[in-house]
């Protein structure tokens, strides 16, 4: 059984009948699922998952009706990504900012930019987007999931905060040159950053 952890829940109704739609997240390489579940389960809490249906304090809860996998995901590192991160539209590539760190010496232990930001917060980030969730409730699981991620490397979540903040900061004050002209661009509608757009407009190859 594969262990998950519920990120999202929502109340449904199907002729009548009270249903849930359950979200969770593994690591870590992380992989997502949507179950139909006929019993509500609050977030934080640990699920399995066996052959396609989901197991709460060992009783069957649900079927899985949707997963997907972090396995094979492209992550890029050759473009210039105002928010540091991002994704693109279909989903199946992540881009991390070509100035950020890729290895980064935190706690003595290597943290590889590419897996915590990129498969660890930006495609979590995406998977929930496309699901309906809010860009403002996906970077908050997103955020958690990476913490979870880092934990799990022995990594103080706030030596990593640091290393990661002060590199964010000198990203979003450079100027971009080459942005991926699939770039996702819900964070940057949603958060009305107007410059940033404008500049991703302009330095996106036709």
């Amino acid at each position: 059984m594969e262990k998950y952890r519920v990120v999202s829940h929502k109340k449904l109704k199907f002729d009548g009948q009270v249903r849930y739609s359950i979200v969770a997240i593994s690591s870590p390489t992380p992989k997502f699922v949507k179950i139909n579940s006929k019993k509500d389960i609050k977030v934080n809490s640990i699920i399995y998952i066996d052959n396609e249906y989901a197991y709460y304090k060992k009783k069957g809860i649900g079927e899985v009706i949707i997963s997907k996998s972090g396995e094979g995901i492209e992550v890029d590192n050759t473009y210039n990504i105002k928010y540091t991160g991002g994704y693109s539209f279909m989903g199946d590539k992540i881009f991390v900012d070509a100035s950020f760190p890729q290895l980064m010496l935190i706690d003595d232990i290597v943290v590889n930019s590419l897996e915590s930001i990129g498969k660890h917060h930006e495609l979590v980030e995406k998977w929930l987007i496309d699901e309906g969730y809010t860009y403002a409730h996906a970077h908050k699981v997103a955020t958690s999931v990476e913490r979870d991620y880092i934990i799990s490397l022995n990594v103080r979540w706030s030596e990593y905060c640091k290393e990661v903040g002060k590199n964010l900061h000198a990203v979003y004050n450079s100027s971009l040159e080459r942005s991926p002209e699939n770039l996702d661009l819900t964070p940057y509608i949603y958060s009305k950053d107007f410059g940033a757009l404008t500049e991703i407009a302009n330095t996106t190859s036709d």
